[in-house]
């Protein structure tokens, strides 16, 4: 099952990634979003098989461990809207945004990634699948 979850997120993260990715014609719009997703999956993936390697981490119950991962993915939403923008990156920039149009397509890239964990949240078939 965690596979049709991977698959899940991929799709809709790529697809959060086209609302962003410059105008283009529609199949290199869509190759570069799918490029995109696939980074923001893979940097999730990486960053919550080390959460989950932390001492104790076992322990915290599931809501708790979702907490901590939507406070984590905003930097990794940060990190795709950075590698899109052609402008050299700051700390500034990267912590909060180029503008309010920029923070509203990262904060709707976490809510994409939240909405595609919660049925493991609610103790769906993907129950133990949550990550970034």
């Amino acid at each position: 099952m965690i596979w049709v979850a991977l698959l899940v997120k991929y799709v809709a993260e790529s697809a959060w990634c086209y609302v962003r990715v410059a105008p283009t014609p529609p199949r290199v719009r869509a190759a570069a979003a799918l490029r995109y997703g696939l980074v923001r999956l893979l940097a999730g993936r990486g960053v919550t098989l080390l959460i989950q390697a932390l001492p104790g981490a076992t322990a915290v119950p599931e809501l708790g461990m979702y907490a901590v991962l939507v406070l984590v993915r905003w930097p990794l939403w940060s990190i795709v809207a950075e590698i899109l923008e052609p402008e050299p990156t700051t700390v500034a920039t990267f912590l909060a945004g180029r503008s309010a149009a920029d923070r509203r397509w990262r904060a709707g890239g976490v809510l994409v990634s939240c909405l595609c964990d919660l049925p493991a949240l609610l103790g769906g078939a993907w129950t133990g699948a949550l990550f970034v």
